[in-house]
């Protein structure tokens, strides 16, 4: 077993914040010198080094990248493994860790984890907001129990389940006095020469392919891809593009903003719970019966 201590750690994972030893020793409460020797102990711990010192310029080596890349969740595991024991010490020995896009939050999703907290006080219900790409991979590495996702993914994944969640009309957004603003329905062909912005791919890749097949296969001139939906609406009101969007992700927005039903047989946004297939387990059962 490797003797790394979580001071040593912590101490490591600071200086990975902006690479420079006098502002991490100071975000520690720590002079210079015992960060230092935390850092050298590590490296003498470990067997090789992690930092290059070339001057005030610092950087990591192979096998410090190598490092923090396996290390960096370990105050965060930690943390949840604190967290645990109290839930535990306090009648909540159970977890459901459930993720879900946070575009997609609305009144429904609220009242099913409400019924579900109702009925189970001793569960704790762990929710995470995370991008959809993110959510599958949560979910892959056994971080996640289930998660609520926009458009089922194309590829199967081993072990997991998807479950219809509910239907939603897709929607084209323009900013108030665009030319097409005053359509009642909007056809993808009038779209083809507008600017589009959208949620980039690697966020996003199944939605990507939902647009995809509403344009068949030739969509518009993207404009600016974002990470999230609330960039998505600031630039159309700014006039740079349109969006196509479902109705969950607008929620109480700019009325200054337009918001059009879209003409496609494609313009569904069919949204899933995906799981972990868990025979027997009584909670995650439980939690899929109130879908």
């Amino acid at each position: 077993m490797i003797d790394v201590s979580l001071k040593q750690l912590v101490c490591f994972l600071e200086v990975c914040r902006d690479f420079h030893f006098t502002n991490a020793a100071k975000r520690l409460n720590m002079s210079q010198p015992p960060l230092s020797r935390h850092i050298q102990e590590l490296e003498s711990t470990i067997g090789t080094k992690l930092f290059l010192r070339d001057g005030k310029r610092i950087q990591l080596t192979t096998a410090g990248e190598l490092f923090l890349k396996e290390s960096y969740q370990i105050p965060a595991i930690l943390t949840r493994a604190k967290e645990a024991a109290q839930r535990a010490d306090r009648g909540e020995p159970k977890r459901l860790r459930v993720g879900f896009v946070g575009a997609l939050m609305e009144e429904r999703l609220l009242a099913l984890f409400k019924r579900f907290r109702e009925s189970h006080h001793d569960t704790q219900l762990a929710l995470s907001d995370l991008s959809p790409a993110r959510l599958l991979e949560e979910l892959e590495a056994g971080r996640l129990d289930g998660a609520f996702l926009g458009v089922l993914p194309r590829r199967n994944i081993r072990g997991l389940q998807s479950i219809p969640w509910k239907t939603e009309d897709l929607q084209v957004i323009l900013p108030e006095g665009h030319p097409l603003s005053k359509k009642s329905s909007i056809d993808p062909e009038d779209l083809s020469s507008e600017t589009l912005i959208t949620l980039s791919e690697g966020v996003a890749p199944a939605f990507r392919n939902k647009l995809r097949r509403i344009f068949k296969r030739k969509l518009p001139p993207i404009g600016s891809e974002t990470t999230g939906v609330p960039s998505i609406l600031a630039m159309v009101i700014a006039g740079s593009g349109f969006s196509i969007l479902p109705n969950s992700a607008l929620g109480s927005t700019d009325p200054s903003l337009v918001s059009i039903k879209l003409k496609s047989k494609d313009a569904k946004l069919e949204q899933v719970f995906i799981c972990k297939r868990m025979k027997g387990n009584e909670t995650m059962q439980s939690f899929i019966a109130l879908l």
